[in-house]
């Protein structure tokens, strides 16, 4: 009998380690993954403020798509890592805001400027949460 309680009090020692250690890696794997989200974002914002990006409608909508992706990545990874990102999305909105609301009658320049002042705003609130090396 004791020694059937013994390889029950072992079985489930063993299994809470293992159990324990599968946690650990999940929790590893999140903020990897999130770390790697928002090294894209970074990524996908210094791109768009690129001159490049402003010499035809295709080359800002690729860049626009690919910042609103890696956005949309980032906020996914965040919230399965726990975690804060509201300064962030903050700053999202206001870019989603400057683009959203350019009218006709503002010159290339005034919508590019716009625009760069909002992508300052969203590189300044990735900085917050990951500084550059």
């Amino acid at each position: 009998m004791k020694k059937g309680i013994l390889i029950s009090v072992v079985l489930v020692c063993v299994l809470a380690v293992i159990m324990a250690a599968l946690a650990s890696c999940g929790s590893e794997d999140e903020e990897a993954t999130y770390e790697s989200d928002l090294d894209k974002l970074k990524s996908s914002i210094s791109k768009m403020t690129e001159s490049k990006t402003y010499e035809s409608m295709e080359s800002f909508e690729a860049a626009w798509d690919d910042v609103k992706s890696a956005y949309d990545d980032l906020v996914v990874s965040a919230n399965v890592a726990g975690k804060k990102i509201d300064n962030l999305k903050d700053a999202f909105q206001g870019l989603v805001d400057a683009i959203g609301n350019i009218t006709s009658e503002q010159s290339l320049e005034q919508k590019v400027n716009g625009i760069k002042s909002a992508l300052e705003d969203l590189d300044d609130a990735v900085k917050a949460i990951k500084p550059t090396g």
